[in-house]
């Protein structure tokens, strides 16, 4: 070559490279972000993807794991019983052109550890390698027997609420294709037997559109 200069470093490698070395995340109801970086990380699995590692130990049956990152960093969470399987237990991927993926894995043992890696979709390391994570409690109007009460007014009283750690609804309301991330309210008829429900979407939060569907009667 008609230059001859480069230049060479040696790294070590992220301390959660691998499963066994896996960085602890705690289980709570707000997300307490960890930070995470992809840079110094090694490809493993059938992904074959710079992946790192993280575990919790499940405080409740259903867990939320967020991971969000930057730039064209589209990130997948794989998760996992144990070190030693090769097998999932459920794959959370960023949509398309977003770098921050939200997900509920079911069916956990309350006090078992469950283990987690993070990768970018893509084949290549993206541009910005950092990212947080955490894991939440599911959010307490998750389901019908955990709905708030909302006060009938004669002028609209807003409170503001969040669907973030909510799970997609087990059923499929009559009026639409499907329920995602819902939450309940619910509220006393007044006299008159009628009432208005409003909802909009609060600035900067990426709430898009919703549907509402009111039902008559108890959670049974």
């Amino acid at each position: 070559p008609t230059t001859t200069n480069f230049t060479t470093c040696v790294t070590d490698p992220a301390s959660n490279d691998e499963c066994s070395g896996s960085s602890t995340v705690t289980p709570g109801l707000t997300c307490s972000p960890t930070n995470g970086d992809v840079g110094n990380a090694s490809a493993n699995m059938t992904a074959n993807k710079e992946d790192v590692w993280y575990s919790f130990i499940a405080t409740a049956t259903t867990q939320f794991i967020n991971v969000t990152a930057s730039g064209n960093f589209r990130p997948v969470v794989e998760v996992f019983s144990d070190c030693s399987s090769s097998t999932s237990i459920k794959t959370l991927t960023a949509q398309s052109s977003s770098f921050e993926v939200n997900g509920a894995i079911t069916g956990l043992t309350i006090g078992g550890t469950y283990y987690y890696r993070v990768y970018n979709y893509s084949n290549t390391n993206p541009t910005v390698t950092t990212f947080t994570t955490c894991v939440t409690n599911p959010i307490s109007n998750d389901e019908c027997n955990g709905a708030v009460t909302l006060t009938v007014n004669d002028a609209c009283e807003v409170i503001t609420k969040t669907n973030m750690a909510a799970a997609d609804a087990t059923s499929n309301p009559t009026c639409d294709g499907g329920a995602y991330s819902d939450v309940w309210f619910k509220v006393v008829v007044p006299a008159n037997g009628e009432i208005n429900v409003f909802t909009e979407e609060v600035t900067n939060s990426s709430f898009n559109g919703g549907g509402l569907e009111i039902l008559r009667g108890t959670c049974s």
